[in-house]
């Protein structure tokens, strides 16, 4: 998600009076989980869409997602070219971050 949808999100929960533990519990999460996504420090969430609808706020655009999906398959390209294998050991802690963050969902 692009830094400006991110502070459309912390912006609208200030102006709404919500703290992020009452957004994580409107929303059924964790409290972490909301301030992962206003910080950046996610790849992709399913909060996405409930947040917007949420806070009233605009779903990042597609371009936005786009973007992300170019970013980070420059970073494929640039780790394959280097060492296939370290790029191996990143997609699969990747994939088992992901899965232990929905878990804890």
């Amino acid at each position: 998600m692009t830094e400006e949808w991110r502070a459309r999100v912390r912006n609208a929960r200030k102006e709404m009076g919500l703290r992020q533990s009452d957004v994580a519990r409107k929303l059924g999460v964790k409290q972490s989980s909301v301030s992962d996504l206003e910080a950046g420090n996610t790849l992709t969430s399913d909060l996405v869409l409930p947040l917007s609808r949420l806070l009233k706020v605009d779903p990042p655009r597609y371009e936005d997602v786009d973007e992300f999906t170019a970013r980070w398959r420059r970073v494929e390209a640039v780790l394959r070219e280097q060492s296939p294998e370290l790029a191996e050991q990143v997609l699969a802690m990747v994939e088992a971050a992901a899965a232990a963050a929905a878990k804890k969902r």
